[in-house]
């Protein structure tokens, strides 16, 4: 079996269309004895991470050792994980955002219920403070509707800080997160909700893009179904990542000549094209860990260079 060590560094270096299997395995295998490693992992700041991510020159291969990681301590469901992945995502600014990129989106919410050690307060501080991608509180608000349903946290309670939250959160139109909010806390259908999310309508804070008065009606009056999210945490899933997928050779789709024999007169666009003049590069080649040109805020590895 793979030393703690050799399981760190395959995921330290991993290469394009290779999912680290047996390092994975490994790690599943020696629970108890990889998890310090993984919590001392975690305790890089965002900042940290991405200089280590810029730093790295090889673009055959990337360091995914941050996000085994966190996704590994999540399938545990190891509670010593918690404060520690809270106090990464609280670090204020869109860098979160950058370098963890679809794990906010698409998994926070289940890895904070995963690790779930009991403080509510914690994760009432993230959603409260303004500083923090919208996303990320987003994702908190979907974690405490996971704890609902697994009975982690009482009903009453959560509806109660929501009410609260609708009531003293700052009522800025230029803050994505209202329309978070409403997307996240309208899948509880509590009655005491309604008047506030029509609320939040009426005083322009919502962007129709993300949710609508109709969708919000067909929730409540059952029409639409309510999403699923769980706390439950496959690191294997990782697998299903871009970057872990064997690139499939292009094959150019063979044409026939196009048969103008029996064209009487040719037409202007057969006449010959005026020569085509070499176009210098005028901008130096985006590196894969450098931010990416069209202007997402991603780097180019995580955006357009997938």
């Amino acid at each position: 079996m793979m030393t703690i060590e050799e399981i760190l560094a395959a995921f330290q270096s991993v290469p394009e269309g290779q999912f680290p299997t047996a390092a994975v395995e490994a790690a599943l295998a020696q629970q108890e004895a990889i998890t310090p490693f993984l919590l001392k992992i975690l305790e890089v700041t965002p900042e940290e991470l991405d200089a280590q991510e810029r730093a790295q020159e090889d673009e055959s291969s990337v360091s995914f050792t941050f996000s085994f990681a966190l996704y590994l301590l999540a399938h545990f469901r190891e509670q010593q994980a918690f404060p520690v992945i809270v106090k990464f995502f609280s670090t204020p600014g869109q860098i979160v955002y950058d370098v963890t990129g679809d794990i906010t989106t698409e998994d926070l919410h289940s890895i904070l219920a995963a690790t779930y050690n009991g403080d509510f307060s914690a994760l009432a501080a993230i959603v409260s403070d303004t500083q923090v991608d919208a996303s990320v509180r987003s994702a908190v608000i979907r974690a405490m509707l996971i704890l609902r349903a697994e009975r982690q946290l009482e009903e009453e309670v959560l509806v109660a800080y929501l009410e609260n939250l609708f009531d003293t959160y700052p009522r800025n139109p230029e803050d994505i997160f209202w329309s978070f909010l409403i997307g996240d806390a309208v899948q509880l259908r509590a009655a005491s909700l309604r008047s506030r999310i029509d609320q939040t309508f009426d005083d322009g804070l919502i962007d129709g893009f993300f949710i609508d008065r109709g969708s919000v009606d067909k929730t409540y009056s059952g029409e639409y179904r309510l999403r699923e999210h769980s706390s439950q945490v496959d690191v294997m899933s990782l697998a299903n990542w871009v970057w872990f997928q064997e690139k499939r050779q292009y094959t150019p789709r063979q044409h026939q000549p196009l048969d103008i024999g029996n064209i009487s007169a040719k037409p202007q666009s057969f006449l010959p094209l005026p020569p085509v003049e070499t176009v210098k590069r005028e901008t130096p080649k985006v590196g894969r860990n450098d931010p990416c040109p069209c202007g997402s805020g991603k780097k180019y590895k995580k955006c357009c260079g997938k």
